[in-house]
């Protein structure tokens, strides 16, 4: 729950039209709030409930926007999904604009470009200022041959060149959206920090800094093994053998020489398909499609995928 924190509805060109505030008596109130933050890309959504006999109300509709600050930190959403009863409305608010979420840029393939070099060539209108960028000195080449939105280009992007990403939203006093700053940065290992600041000297407690602890776990999408195909049938049996190791050294994923399919080899140990013995392989397999014609490229990103 989000505590005293006033949110303005913007329409779509980010004119404020109302203002969501439950400490102001005749404004429209909210309630069953939901603010959910990932790690990658600090990318966030936002749920709320309100009474649906409001004259605010009205301007929750898809398209528009909401925004607001909490615990210092400013929050831009665009509403893709509404729920209307006679009572109350339900919306959901994704972060970051439709174009990033959206829009689609086309195949392309770059040779020994920097990363900002490949977002320049993507050719869609940037609605982001590049901050931070601890990948400047990189210079790499690869190839896209499928269309992908833009922000999955742009994580897509960030894989190739072993970094992470994080968005940042910055406000104008009115709450409209002043800017989107993306910083990059090399990807977390032993030497680098990754996104976020490390926090492992920090002692929470329980009951005071947290509240409450609650966790979902769903495997209904689980599987094991991927068979990725490509343009016109493409398979990785061309490739060699390859192998990923875990930070132990053991085996976590696992590609035959001249196999079709890319294993999650201790997924496979913990979820297996069948509770029967070894003679059977208990591979929970999906087929994947990707439009390439370069077997390495999909490859990767059916490991990707699979990961």
């Amino acid at each position: 729950m989000m505590e005293n924190v006033r949110i303005a509805i913007l329409s779509a060109d980010d004119t404020v039209c109302a203002f969501l505030d439950n400490d102001v008596d005749r404004a429209l109130h909210y309630y069953d709030e939901t603010l959910h933050t990932y790690l990658q890309g600090s990318q966030y959504t936002f749920e709320a409930t309100v009474l649906a006999d409001h004259e605010d109300a009205q301007n929750i509709v898809e398209g528009n926007h909401c925004s607001f600050k909490y615990k210092n930190h400013d929050y831009y959403c665009t509403i893709i999904k509404v729920e209307k009863s006679e009572e109350e409305i339900i919306f959901l608010a994704y972060g970051l604009t439709l174009e990033l979420t959206n829009e689609t840029v086309d195949a392309f393939s770059g040779t020994s470009l920097s990363f900002e070099q490949y977002i320049q060539h993507y050719g869609f209108e940037n609605t982001f200022v590049i901050g931070v960028n601890e990948v400047s000195d990189k210079r790499i080449s690869h190839e896209w041959t499928g269309q992908d939105t833009i922000l999955s280009r742009l994580f897509s992007t960030a894989t190739v060149f072993d970094a992470e990403l994080e968005f940042v939203t910055e406000l104008n006093d009115d709450y409209s959206l002043k800017q989107i700053t993306m910083n990059v940065y090399r990807k977390h290992d032993e030497e680098n920090q990754g996104i976020g600041e490390d926090k492992s000297g920090t002692i929470i407690r329980y009951g005071q800094e947290i509240r409450g602890i609650s966790k979902t776990s769903d495997i209904s999408d689980l599987y094991t093994a991927i068979r990725p195909i490509g343009t016109d049938g493409l398979t990785v049996a061309s490739i060699g053998e390859h192998e990923v190791l875990d930070e132990n050294g053991n085996r976590e994923f696992y590609h035959a020489n001249g196999g079709q399919d890319i294993y999650a080899w201790q997924s496979r140990d913990r979820f297996p398909s069948l509770a029967m013995g070894a003679d059977y392989d208990r591979w929970i397999v999906s087929y994947w499609s990707y439009e390439t014609d370069n077997p390495e490229t999909l490859y990767g990103q059916a490991l990707a995928q699979l990961k």
